[in-house]
């Protein structure tokens, strides 16, 4: 009976010592050690999803404004005297730097019975912001934006009734954060449209979180679709309340904005990205997920050169590799216009090194250029597109020579796309030889490849 509690003993001795054993020594259980292992290197893995918050400055931010007024502004206009002075009394809106104003001032002059000279004035604001997106374009396909907060604050209201008092701490300018549909960045006339995002105004009901520093908006649905590039980024605007151009009273309500960040929650993946080939079709116009770019925009790294350029500061080529298809703001140079009039004008386009593209795309103005579309294949011109020309690059021997099918002729198309085996150059252009007045107008060209 003894030696048989001994050897129990003994045995569990046994057990005990192998047990600590495998857990000292993890060698010994390969699928344990591989565990062990593996774990303090996961994050750092090919594949792994990691995250990043960044905060941005505003990259650019403006103020538009839309000034109505008469003098006189009776319906039957006496013979008055005087002049149009004294339109911007006290109370007029006024945006320093780095701010913008969003609201109204109407101004009001009723004058003296029985044949009173009425002034009218009315000031319309509407601010832009937007920011710089491109260190988180620069990890797609592979990105997506949790939240984001769009920060501001508001450094100054004024607020009066249509008598022209002043109403203080009791009515809140309501104010409108919207989505920009337009690039105003190129310079618009008037206020820019944009889709209404949410309420700013400050008082009960608002779903803006204000705070001592100012107010904090969630854009984070925005600002992804804007990085992968299902929308198109045009900044925000914030709207005023009343953006009436002609009423006859002295209401005001007008806001100033400063100190406007973004700060992005983001995911992205850290694993080597795929280079999907060339020959892909490209995406559209709302940008790539794949290592396939446009080498020929400016962003990434492209210049531009002409022939010759009409009214040197406007029209100036780099505007033809800016990523506007449409050409707005055209009279303020919306894109590339030759000299003229003549039909031998060419674009060039020298890219950041030595690139493999495989197609080429060249848009063209449009005949209603004051309110242009998004053009696609089948969008036609009679006015101002390029009738004839050749799409070319330097080869490896340094001689200009047409891309494939690059040659045409009787275009009344606004969009000419090009589609071709992929080659490798760092130039290329498009030399015009007809157009219907003599003068070369393009308002972007894109070179798709890698």
């Amino acid at each position: 009976m003894k030696t048989k509690i001994r050897y129990a003993a003994y045995s569990l001795v046994g057990i005990s010592i192998a047990i600590t054993l495998l857990l000292s020594y993890p060698e010994v259980n390969p699928s344990r050690a591989k565990g062990r292992a593996s774990a303090p290197n996961a994050s750092l893995a090919p594949g792994i999803t990691e995250e990043a918050t960044v905060t941005l400055k505003s990259a650019n931010i403006q103020t538009f404004n839309l000034f109505n007024y008469a003098f006189p502004s009776n319906t039957v206009h006496w013979p008055c005297v005087g002049k149009l002075e004294g339109l911007h009394g006290p109370g007029t809106a006024i945006a320093h730097e780095n701010e913008v104003v969003a609201g109204y001032y109407h101004y009001f002059e009723g004058g003296t019975p029985p044949f009173p000279c009425q002034k009218r004035a009315n000031d319309v604001w509407r601010g832009g912001v937007s920011f710089d997106l491109s260190e988180l374009r620069s990890k797609l396909p592979g990105v997506f934006v949790t939240n984001a907060l769009l920060h501001f604050r508001p450094v100054e209201s004024f607020v009066r009734d249509s008598d022209g008092n002043p109403i203080v701490g009791t009515k809140f300018c309501a104010n409108e954060l919207l989505v920009a549909s337009v690039d105003w960045k190129k310079g618009y006339k008037g206020l820019p449209p944009g889709g209404s995002f949410t309420s700013l105004s400050l008082g009960s009901g608002s779903t803006v979180i204000c705070g001592l520093g100012g107010c904090s908006v969630e854009v984070g649905r925005v600002i992804n679709n804007w990085v992968t590039g299902k929308e198109e980024d045009f900044g925000f605007l914030i709207k005023g309340e009343d953006e009436a151009p002609t009423t006859e009273d002295n209401a005001a309500c007008w806001t100033r904005y400063d100190n406007f960040e973004l700060t992005v929650n983001y995911k992205y993946d850290k694993a080597p990205k795929r280079e999907t080939p060339v020959g892909k079709t490209p995406p559209g116009s709302g940008g790539s997920l794949d290592i396939r770019k446009n080498v020929a925009l400016a962003s990434n790294g492209a210049k531009a050169s002409a022939s010759s350029i009409y009214k040197v500061r406007t029209f100036s080529p780099d505007k033809a590799i800016d990523g506007d298809h449409k050409g707005l703001n055209w009279e303020k140079g919306g894109g590339w216009n030759g000299a003229g009039p003549t039909n031998s004008d060419w674009l060039q386009i020298d890219f950041d090194g030595i690139k493999t593209v495989d197609e080429i795309d060249v848009f063209m103005l449009q005949d209603n250029y004051a309110s242009p579309i998004e053009p696609d294949l089948s969008t036609t011109f009679t006015n101002f597109g390029l009738r004839g020309f050749e799409v070319q690059y330097i080869n490896a021997f340094g001689f200009w020579t047409d891309v494939p099918d690059g040659e045409v002729s009787g275009n009344d198309k606004v969009w000419r796309q090009f589609k071709f085996p992929a080659l490798k150059t760092k130039t290329i252009r498009v030399l015009v030889n007809n157009t219907p007045d003599g003068y070369s107008r393009i308002t972007e060209v894109e070179a798709w490849g890698k």
